[in-house]
């Protein structure tokens, strides 16, 4: 998970390209770090850390250079596993 270490943690995630793998490379490759990272998650409000997290990521693609041109997409499911509580998201970008 990228040199996440957040013990009792598991973060379980899919993504599924549309028209090419851009998007969903790099929504696999930081999504998971703007949810641990985030205060929501810190202060133990998961569900708020994860909906943060899909916002920011999304926000942060649309004023990425290299991806501001591409014309594919990505569906991302994440769920965490937390406190013995499943949290699960799916969003399209």
């Amino acid at each position: 998970m990228g040199g996440i270490k957040k013990i009792g943690t598991v973060i379980i995630k899919t993504h599924c390209n549309f028209a090419g793998a851009k998007i969903a490379q790099y929504a696999g490759r930081h999504l998971h770090k703007h949810i641990v990272n985030s205060m929501a998650y810190e202060e133990g409000r998961y569900e708020d850390a994860m909906r943060e997290a899909f916002l920011r990521i999304d926000q942060t693609m649309m004023e990425d250079t290299e991806l501001m041109e591409e014309m594919s997409g990505t569906t991302a499911v994440t769920a965490l596993l937390k406190n013995n509580t499943l949290y699960v998201v799916s969003q399209y970008f």
